[in-house]
């Protein structure tokens, strides 16, 4: 049986506390993220986990090598692990691309699954790039740890549950939390959702 621990990156250091577009830019954590990502890496330091996969950006890879210290195994980096690409929406402020891009912001409101931003992906792009990979950790025989991202793990979970990618938006999923996935080649179950160590 496979079970798969999803854990999302600590926070990322970003220029401000308005809300923006944040896929594939490559931000580092802030001091808070790293206490999260030390954090998780002194809860599973019991966890014999038999690999430990990270998305290459930043925040998630630092996320990784701080839970290693902990857990003792390599991190392997997988760039189809990657946040969505949010295109030329990248690092946007939200009201700004709303007032700017009606009619682009009201498309993606009507299409959540097959919007793509000018230059970026859906979130239909994203579950082709990423699902292949959580149907080959399905058939590995072990403890699987995976440091990625919020709209990775919503395409994981939408998948897994049979929800539609926008209701797995309902679901939390804060920075230095944990998924955990089990089963195997005839389908996953949740186990656990949202679940953070105390800091």
């Amino acid at each position: 049986m496979s079970r798969i621990f999803l854990l999302r990156h600590g926070r990322a250091l970003l220029p401000d506390e308005k809300r923006r577009f944040i896929g594939r830019t490559d931000l580092p954590l802030s001091p808070e993220g790293v206490e999260e990502a030390l954090a998780a890496g002194r809860t599973m330091e019991e966890t014999p986990f038999d690999r430990l996969y990270s998305s290459d950006l930043g925040r998630a890879r630092q996320t990784a090598e701080a839970v290693a210290r902990f857990v003792g195994v390599p991190v392997r980096l997988e760039p189809c692990l990657r946040e969505i690409d949010l295109g030329s929406w990248e690092g946007m402020e939200m009201a700004s691309v709303k007032r700017e891009q009606p009619e682009a912001y009201e498309a993606r409101g009507r299409d959540f699954e097959g919007f793509r931003p000018p230059g970026g992906e859906s979130f239909g792009d994203l579950a082709n790039r990423t699902l292949p990979f959580l149907g080959d950790l399905a058939s590995f025989p072990g403890s699987v740890l995976v440091v990625g991202h919020s709209g990775v793990f919503r395409v994981f979970l939408a998948s897994v549950l049979g929800i539609s990618v926008r209701q797995a938006f309902l679901l939390r999923q804060d920075t230095g939390a944990m998924h955990l996935l089990s089963g195997g080649t005839g389908g996953l179950s949740v186990e656990r959702l949202n679940w953070k160590p105390s800091l």
